[in-house]
């Protein structure tokens, strides 16, 4: 990964990485600076050995720590044409993601397919992705005694502008169809 600072196109190199996910903390991004603009530029193999390079830009704030919240991501992904999750998925939600929600916290969750099929069935099949992976975790809060729980749910269908990858590559089309699940502490 490459982030340029934008004002003095300065360089900083992070990876490689060989897991799923990698994060750098935007203080290490940040450094002396209290703020800026970056360009960030992903590059990576794919498993059959194809490049894929994505470019982005964030613009970064030194906050007080005092009155920084974390909020955290978890994203799961379905079958072709499916909208209920796989067994696994659903164990994750229960298990893992849910424990991790804060009574009267909030949770954002947004549906996505990729672009094969109609607009608008894509539409109403990330609507019915993002409603599962709800339900599972209402189920798992109410089995739980977790109570106040608000939930902002959207599906976004093959919206490109929303994806959270190019559909161009049948690896990307396969990571599109997720349900991204956003918990947000409570304030």
């Amino acid at each position: 990964m490459e982030v340029t600072d934008e004002q003095g196109g300065n360089v900083q190199h992070y990876g490689p990485y060989t897991q799923d996910q990698a994060s750098v903390s935007g203080k290490t991004i940040l450094g002396n600076s209290t703020q800026g603009n970056y360009t960030i530029v992903m590059l990576g193999q794919t498993k059959s050995g194809n490049s894929v390079k994505k470019e982005s830009s964030v613009s970064l704030m030194k906050m007080d720590d005092s009155k920084q919240e974390e909020g955290l991501r978890y994203s799961i992904l379905f079958d072709f044409d499916k909208s209920e999750t796989i067994a696994t998925y659903e164990k994750f939600l229960t298990d893992i993601v849910t424990p991790l929600i804060s009574e009267n916290g909030t949770v954002i969750i947004h549906g996505h397919t990729d672009i094969i099929g109609e607009e608008k069935y894509n539409l109403s099949l990330s609507n019915r992705r993002a409603m599962d992976a709800q339900q599972i975790i209402e189920h798992a809060l109410s089995s739980a005694g977790k109570k106040g729980v608000k939930f902002e749910t959207y599906g976004f269908g093959e919206d490109v502008g929303m994806a959270p990858f190019e559909n161009n590559l049948p690896e990307e089309r396969f990571y599109n169809r997720t349900v991204i699940i956003d918990i947000i502490p409570v304030k």
